[in-house]
């Protein structure tokens, strides 16, 4: 097993360095995350970097060689912030002086900008479930046999029990967070550190 390793480790290693190009392209038939795409090639992942790979090379499949070279114009320029603060509604000066410097793709990401904060107004504008009248029918568990409590780092709390409803006992399951499971352990006082 340790051979197979070493072996595949020196095979990496000893292997040609790719290219931002190859990379890129890598990227894109993989489907990998900008975030870790990015800092690879030595990007910020900075919103209109985010969307030159997210939307124009993954969503709409531009050339490689056109978004890399995009990604190099705004690097070389340092015009990462002026281009978010372009997003925020700067003013036409820093527009102008953005377009001498040939971003081909500043316009269309204003577009996205402004199409991406509109949509996400709209969503934080919807009526709550207690604005829209819905009323909870709760109901308090006095008996209920704790079985077990299961959880891990990828999945929340939950526990597995039964509950006595009449003569009767009846399997019950309940998820919950971190915060709730902490704090039916403490109300439980000396049954909860069993």
């Amino acid at each position: 097993m340790s051979k197979k390793l070493r072996e595949a480790a020196r095979k990496y290693l000893l292997a040609p360095v790719m290219s931002d190009y190859e990379q890129l392209s890598h990227a894109r038939d993989q489907k990998r995350s900008p975030y870790d795409v990015l800092p690879e090639l030595g990007y910020p992942p900075h919103d209109y970097a985010l969307f030159l790979l997210g939307e124009l090379l993954y969503r709409r499949n531009m050339a490689v060689a056109d978004v890399l070279d995009e990604l190099k114009k705004v690097q070389r320029h340092q015009q990462w912030e002026n281009i978010r603060e372009l997003a925020k509604g700067a003013d036409a000066d820093l527009y102008e002086k953005l377009q001498k410097l040939h971003l081909r793709f500043v316009d269309e990401y204003l577009q996205f900008a402004k199409r991406k904060s509109t949509t996400s107004k709209s969503r934080s504008k919807r009526a709550t479930p207690a604005e829209e009248g819905y009323k909870p029918n709760f109901h308090t568990i006095v008996k209920a046999q704790v079985e077990d409590i299961v959880f891990d780092d990828k999945t929340p709390p939950r526990l597995y029990g039964k509950m006595k409803i009449g003569a009767r006992l009846t399997k019950m399951s309940v998820g919950m967070e971190f915060s709730e499971l902490n704090q039916l352990l403490a109300a439980a006082g000396e049954m909860g550190e069993k």
